[in-house]
Order: C-alpha cells, then sequence, then structure tokens
C-alpha cells in the first residue's frame, strides 16, 4: 500500500468499507490470525513480524 497514491488509498479504503466489512460483520470472511499477543508483549510480537514466516495476522490485545 505504501507506494499507491492517496487517491488510490481513499479507492481502497472504500472498498474495504462497501465489500469487505460487511462480509465480515456477517460472518462470511474471517482474517486470520498468526498469533495473539498481549500489550506487555509488544517487543516478541515485533520479533515474530521482523523473523517473518508466518500467515496471518499479528495481533496486539489491549486489556482495559
Amino acid at each position: 500500500m505504501r507506494p499507491r497514491s492517496v487517491e488510490e488509498k481513499g479507492v481502497i479504503a472504500h472498498d474495504l468499507v462497501d465489500q469487505v466489512w460487511p462480509l465480515l460483520a456477517q460472518g462470511v470472511a474471517r482474517p486470520q490470525i498468526a498469533r495473539v499477543f498481549e500489550l506487555n508483549q509488544a517487543a516478541e510480537a515485533h520479533r515474530m513480524m521482523e523473523a517473518g514466516g508466518y500467515v496471518g495476522k499479528i495481533v496486539m490485545r489491549v486489556s482495559h
């Protein structure tokens, strides 16, 4: 996404809201999560991200 123009990013964001968010809300599509870390494990999460070799998103959980 970084090399894309602001206009292109806006179109992509609009399409996400219109086409992807409803599928997520309905449970039709689900994000692939590689691992969930607590906020105090941020350094470990960053090491995992730098090492690569995973599929899915690295999620940081923020507790109240």
